[in-house]
Formats: structure tokens, sequence, C-alpha cells
């Protein structure tokens, strides 16, 4: 077993440690001392690198890390949009909605519809619901504030 490299030459090992000087017995206690080193990196090693992972990551699905970097900013997106359309049609009084459904197919209604759906599906059902309406009340308020209501 091999615990060390060595320049023949100049007698320096990998760790800069010179052994020109070095008797046999200093030789011999310095091959243990680096034995013992290396057995003690090598038990190190499991606990470091084989800690248990909480329930949560271990059932998560192994995927792309550029999928999940990906979904994320769709759904960021997808968020803000609709966080701003939330907030233009409470701020209209429902006028934006309406204007919006009527010239564009039902877009916000269909947006709105579709994004209380996936939130239900992942258990974010009321934080969605709870959401718009804080966006409602807010913008609503501003409205009012800037009319003179």
């Amino acid at each position: 077993m091999k615990l060390y490299d060595m320049d023949q030459q100049i007698r320096i090992d990998e760790f800069g440690v010179d052994h020109s000087n070095f008797s046999l017995r200093d030789e011999i206690e310095y091959n243990f001392r680096r034995a013992k080193e290396k057995e003690m990196q090598q038990n190190m090693q499991p606990q470091i690198f084989n800690t248990p992972q909480p329930r949560i990551l271990r059932n998560m699905p192994k995927t792309n890390w550029n999928d999940v970097v990906g979904a994320g900013i769709i759904g960021m997106g997808e968020g803000t949009i609709a966080g701003i359309n939330r907030g233009l049609n409470a701020a209209s009084f429902g006028l934006y909605g309406r204007a919006s459904d009527a010239l564009f197919d039902n877009i916000y209604t269909n947006q709105q519809n579709r994004l209380q759906h996936q939130a239900e599906q992942v258990g974010l059902g009321n934080a969605n619901r709870l959401a718009n309406k804080v966006i409602d009340v807010g913008s609503q308020l501003i409205s009012a504030k800037l009319l003179g209501l």
C-alpha cells in the first residue's frame, strides 16, 4: 500500500517532508503515522457524504436541474403576469377582466382558473385564493384613494 509519493532524487514526499535525514526508525514511524491519517480520512468520508437526507429530499424524483430552473422561471413569470392582471382587474373594479375576456376569448378568466387549478393540485389552493383576495383588496383601496372615494 502506497501512503505517499516521493521524489527519489531529492527525497521529499508529496507533503513536503524531507526524508534525506530519516533513519530507518524515522521512516517506519512516519509510515505508521501516514497510515493512521489515511485510515482516519477513510473513516470520516462516509459520515460526511452519506448523511441521511430529510424524507422530502429522498422522495424527490431524480431530474435534470435545468428542467427545475426552467420550470421555476416559467412559474415565476406566470405568477407575476397573473398578479399584475389581477391587480389591474381589481383596480378597475372588474372592468379589466371583463374587457380582456370579451376581446381575447375569456383569456383572463381562463388564466385565473388554470392557475387556481394548478395551485390546488399541489395543495396551495387556499393560499392562492388568499393571495388573490389580498391583491383585490389592496388594488381596490389604492384605486379608491386615487379616485377620492
